[in-house]
């Protein structure tokens, strides 16, 4: 017992020494009712020709591997249904390059993002291949 309990001590110190707040289950009530979000603003972040030219690549490339993990469980293309686990369907369920201009945007904006967060840090994204 003194094990687990020493564990859990070092484990809540971790957690708070990493910035994070321990919640009561009424508190995480509490908080989740008054979330206000506060993203970091990355829009000023200035990327470099190459890595905005790789972001569009790199947007068609999680789309194909999100395609493939559904794929493994059996979905395949179709219209949403409101219990698509059960009908195994998905509408974005395609080629990235056939999907509409709207889902193309939100996938880019998504890794665009991503991007400029890691930028943000101080950690760059260098192309060392050719962007095609």
């Amino acid at each position: 017992m003194y094990n687990g309990l020493f564990m859990v001590e070092k484990c809540c110190k971790a957690i708070l020494g990493l910035g994070y707040r321990i919640l009561s289950a009424r508190q995480v009530k509490d908080y989740v009712g008054r979330f206000q979000p506060h993203p970091l603003s990355l829009e000023k972040i200035d990327l470099p020709v190459d890595t905005i030219q790789a972001v569009d690549i790199m947007a068609a490339s999680a789309h194909e591997v999100w395609c493939l993990d559904l794929a493994t469980k059996g979905f395949k293309w179709g219209p949403f249904v409101k219990d698509r686990d059960e009908h195994r369907t998905h509408p974005a369920l395609m080629p990235f390059d056939k999907a509409d201009d709207k889902y193309k945007r939100i996938q880019t904006r998504r890794v665009l993002e991503l991007v400029r967060f890691v930028h943000h840090f101080g950690y760059k994204c260098l192309v060392t291949r050719g962007v095609s």
